[in-house]
Order: C-alpha cells, then sequence, then structure tokens
C-alpha cells in the first residue's frame, strides 16, 4: 500500500470507531478495547468499498477482524 492509502485507511478507522484524530489504529481489533459491533462492521465495509473503489464480499468482510487484517485484504485487491 502507498503511504496515502495507509492515511486514507487511518483515517477510515479514526472516523468508524470514533477516535481521536492522531490515534494509532494500528491495534484496533475486534474484541479489543474499541467498541466493535456487527453495525460496525457494516459501516467499516461500506467505508473502505467507497473510499477504495473496491467491491468487499462477504467472506472477505468477516475477515475483517482488525486493523492489519484490513490493510492485508486491501493490499490483496491491489489498493
Amino acid at each position: 500500500m502507498t503511504n496515502e492509502s495507509i492515511r486514507k485507511l487511518d483515517e477510515i478507522f479514526r472516523a468508524v470507531f470514533k477516535l481521536p484524530e492522531g490515534s494509532d489504529v494500528s491495534n484496533v481489533r475486534r474484541n479489543g478495547e474499541v467498541p466493535w459491533d456487527s453495525l460496525t462492521l457494516v459501516t467499516l465495509v461500506a467505508a473502505l468499498e467507497r473510499e477504495f473503489n473496491c467491491n468487499i464480499d462477504a467472506a472477505d468482510a468477516l475477515k475483517l477482524v482488525s486493523y492489519q487484517a484490513a490493510r492485508a485484504l486491501l493490499e490483496e485487491k491491489g489498493t
């Protein structure tokens, strides 16, 4: 991923999880300190699809359990 793509991903995580600007999102994960429920997952998927102009199917969405997983998925999709 380019630095710009990483910056966008970071911004998406901060917005979706309502984290302060500049906060480190690299350790955000489901079952972590940040609330992550099914509605949050849907919001995250929609934001990723919109920002990175990609399609995330249900199987891929279920793999989104952390920031690192989201980054890996986007890298697989070539964004």
